[in-house]
């Protein structure tokens, strides 16, 4: 009995090794049972194995189902990890957005309050005004009253003389143009005053408003600019993940196909033997089934119940998430709000600020034309020339008050269209969001896939290494021919050197010899004349019967003949050096191009040699760089890999020793039946 117990301990222990064990096992231990049992042990030591069996496969059965449930964990970690990321993510873009809002208010508080000092300048700008008015009119009261006393002089003088009151009103006549001249010039020198101060405050205004535009606008244009610079990077990851998506899906396919090809022959496998030994442990199946029943059922309320609290952690998570991110979003939309209610009032205050400065004005104008009706007869024309100067006034007050009205109205537009630009972009956010997180669970897949890429990785690394060994030893060779190329040239052109040296020497050598000969020619043909003349000169004084005029033309003749002999000797001689001279010349030129080529090639190959070696120093780093990447990727892979193993014999040693807990508490139920058969 105690062997049959060893038996089956020894197979319960083999059920960790495999399908591929288990008919070897049984053999041996049918072997051992015939060779050292009667028929009755052997029958147990069947059921025995067949009890064994049932347990391995319920063991499998149990290994499968864990593996299933660990699966689902891991996901829902990974889901879990997600969505505290994209927590994460969505508190960062709400904090951003929060930030944007607030450097947008900060500019528009900015303009606002730039508005508000153009207004208190135009303020400004009419008590100016307003005071160059009062002052015009104290000046007018002045000469109003400086006319009158001396209208009261005048009525005096009258009074006095008659005689004179004729040129004395003529005189007041002279003084009184005179002063209306004056009058007149002051008036059109404050007009124009006016008016350049009016056109320098508009062209200040428009200036200003036109510059706040084009800047309003080239912020606009450039945050479109980022926007779709944004779009294009979007696309852009969008596309290599796309490939990179493809790529690990068609590894993953590959690998799947493989790895089902490897499951399909070991499932036929292990269906001819569960059909082989299928009738040998019914028996102890329907024995052990309804303690499995009652154990499988205790583990599944177990598992449903883990399974359940983690989902309603998940969801208390979520709703958490959920109701964070509606309380943000309604923090920002009262923000939103207040900020809109505070534009709204802010407009409604310039609008009565406005209303009140018409009202002023209109009462300004009505005191002002009362006290102009009630001036003297003599000013009703300048009366009406100022009425109507003051209309053109107030109407390019007007004119400058519509502006500022229809500035306000476009800065509230383009306020209006920024946050209609800001909703549309939190909208592209929150659309990239579901994109980041379709993206990181396709990363999360990724990471899984890292296991197959150390075979690739060891063939590249090995690849690489003979390319940069390759790499070197044609670099190497390349130096050794250069070198050895170049010693060769620089023999050559010493050899050359110094055979342009011998052919000058020669060259100098056979000019001197020419001088020489052509020095000994003159000396002796010039002895040969002279001897000559003398010996016609003395046959001249031998013969005196000759004719004279014979002996004239004789040494002329003989003369000419020197002369011509002396000039082809001439002749000859400078042929000769001409041609000497031009050789000489040829041989230099040749000498200087061939001095020069050499000199341009000495020049270069250092500048060559430099370039290639350059290109040869950037293709060694490139080399090393990849090679370190490639080595950082081995490392990277070599400890993801380390970590899934630890993780694997971890997850083997616990599912081992449940076994062990599981076998431990069932062996007395499995071995009792044996003995009671034995004992029968």
């Amino acid at each position: 009995m105690s062997d049959l117990a060893n038996h089956f301990n020894f197979n319960t222990d083999v059920s960790s090794v495999g399908f591929e064990d288990v008919h070897e096992v049984r053999l041996r231990g049918l072997a051992a049972a015939t060779a050292s049992a009667p028929r009755a042990q052997i029958d147990l030591f069947v059921q025995a194995s067949q009890v064994a069996e049932n347990l391995r496969a319920q063991v499998a059965e149990l290994e499968r189902r864990e593996r299933n449930i660990n699966e689902q964990l891991s996901q829902f970690d990974r889901e879990q990890r997600s969505l505290r990321l994209r927590a994460v993510n969505a508190e960062e873009e709400a904090r951003l957005r929060a930030e944007q809002l607030t450097q947008q208010e900060q500019q528009f508080s900015d303009r606002f309050q730039q508005t508000e000092q153009i207004l208190a300048e135009l303020k400004l700008r009419e008590r100016e005004l307003t005071q160059a008015n009062q002052t015009l009119e104290q000046q007018r009261g002045t000469l109003k009253q400086q006319l009158e006393r001396q209208n009261e002089v005048d009525k005096a003088a009258m009074q006095h003389s008659q005689a004179m009151a004729d040129a004395e009103r003529k005189q007041l006549a002279d003084e009184r143009e005179r002063m209306a001249r004056e009058q007149q010039a002051i008036l059109e020198a404050v007009k124009s005053e006016i008016n350049q101060e009016k056109a320098r405050l508009r062209k200040e205004y428009a200036w200003e408003l036109d510059g706040e535009i084009e800047h309003f606008r080239n912020q606009k244009e450039t945050w479109l600019q980022q926007q779709v610079q944004e779009r294009e990077q979007l696309a852009e990851d969008k596309r290599v993940h796309e490939e990179a998506l493809r790529k690990l899906q068609a590894e993953w396919a590959e690998q799947r196909r493989q790895q089902q090809s490897d499951v399909d022959a070991t499932r036929r496998q292990v269906e001819q033997q569960r059909q082989q030994l299928q009738h040998e442990h019914d028996e102890a199946l329907r024995r052990l089934q309804l303690n499995w029943e009652s154990e499988r059922q205790q583990l599944r309320v177990q598992w449903a119940g883990e399974l359940d609290e983690e989902k309603r952690t998940f969801a208390e998570e979520r709703a958490g998430f959920e109701s964070g991110r509606d309380s943000d979003r309604s923090v920002t939309q009262r923000d939103r709000e207040s900020h809109d209610s505070y534009v709204q009032k802010s407009l409604a205050e310039l609008q009565n600020q406005r209303k009140q400065w018409e009202t002023d004005l209109r009462k300004l104008r009505e005191e002002h034309a009362q006290q102009l009706r009630t001036d003297a007869v003599e000013f009703d024309q300048q009366k009406a020339d100022w009425e109507r100067q003051r209309a053109t006034q107030w109407a390019r007050l007007g004119d400058m008050q519509r502006e500022l009205e229809t500035a306000q109205q476009e800065v509230a537009k383009s306020w209006q269209s920024g946050q209609a630009e800001f909703v549309q972009r939190c909208e592209d956010l929150d659309r990239r969001e579901s994109q980041l997180t379709q993206f990181r669970k396709r990363l999360d897949e990724r990471e899984e896939s890292l296991a197959r890429e150390a075979e690739t990785l060891q063939r590249l690394l090995a690849d690489r290494s003979l390319e940069v060994a390759s790499e070197h030893t044609r670099l190497d060779r390349e130096r050794a021919e250069f070198a050895q190329q170049r010693t060769t040239e620089f023999a050559a052109i010493k050899q050359q050197s110094a055979q342009r040296v011998l052919e000058l020497e020669k060259l100098e050598a056979r000019r001197q010899r020419f001088e020489m000969v052509r020095g000994e020619m003159e000396s002796s043909n010039r002895l040969t004349l002279e001897s000559r003349l003398a010996m016609e000169e003395a046959w001249a004084e031998l013969l005196p019967t000759v004719d004279p005029e014979m002996i004239r033309r004789r040494i002329e003749a003989g003369r000419a003949a020197i002369a011509e002999h002396y000039r082809r000797l001439r002749d000859e001689l400078e042929v000769e050096r001409q041609e000497i001279q031009l050789e000489r010349v040829q041989f230099q030129d040749h000498v200087r191009r061939q001095q020069d080529q050499l000199r341009t090639e000495r020049d270069q190959q250092p500048a060559i040699l430099a370039i290639r070696e350059e290109q040869v120093r950037i293709a060694e780093q490139r080399l090393k760089a990849e090679a370190q990447e490639w080595g950082k990727r081995e490392v990277r892979w070599h400890a993801a890999r380390a970590q899934w193993l630890e993780e694997k014999l971890e997850a083997e040693r616990v599912i081992r020793g449940l076994l062990d807990q599981f076998a431990t508490s069932h062996q007395d139920e499995v071995v009792l039946p044996f003995a009671k058969a034995k004992a029968a």
